[in-house]
């Protein structure tokens, strides 16, 4: 059990990440502390959501650095393993909608579609060739002359 009379060190080893108490900046773990203590569990989150350890990996890596970039800013109204959480869920959210767009995008057109094309004629049906409706409209007046 974390208790609050222990050094800060040691509370963030033990698993008591910074809670909602009140915390005095100088009480303030560095990023560093609360990232090793974090990441393992930031990671499991990344894998079980991105369904990928490789994807994880690198989700986990993007996860940190938007971290360390806004923790400066972190108002502590959470417990910083919840706002280490919400940053990895908006992460990976953001990762399955582009790789989402990115499969549906890159198959709607695929090696064998292309080839395809080739048995199937783009042209316009020749009775709609603008050669042969004016080959038709000179003829049609001959032809009733006859």
């Amino acid at each position: 059990m974390v208790e609050q009379g222990q050094p800060l060190k040691m509370r963030l080893q033990m698993g008591g990440f910074l809670s909602r108490q009140k915390v005095s900046r100088r009480e303030k773990p560095t990023f560093e502390e609360v990232w090793q203590t974090a990441r393992p569990r930031v990671w499991g989150l990344t894998a079980r959501l991105a369904g990928n350890a490789d994807a994880a990996d690198d989700l986990t890596q993007e996860i940190a650095v938007q971290a360390l970039r806004g923790y400066d800013t972190f108002r502590g109204n959470s417990s910083t393993l919840t706002w280490l959480f919400r940053i990895a869920i908006n992460t990976v959210m953001r990762y399955r909608e582009k790789t989402q767009l990115s499969r549906t995008s890159s198959s709607s057109i695929s090696l064998e579609d292309l080839e395809d094309l080739d048995s199937v004629s783009l042209a316009a049906p020749p009775s709609e060739q603008p050669e042969n409706r004016l080959l038709e409209s000179e003829s049609a007046p001959r032809i009733r002359r006859g």
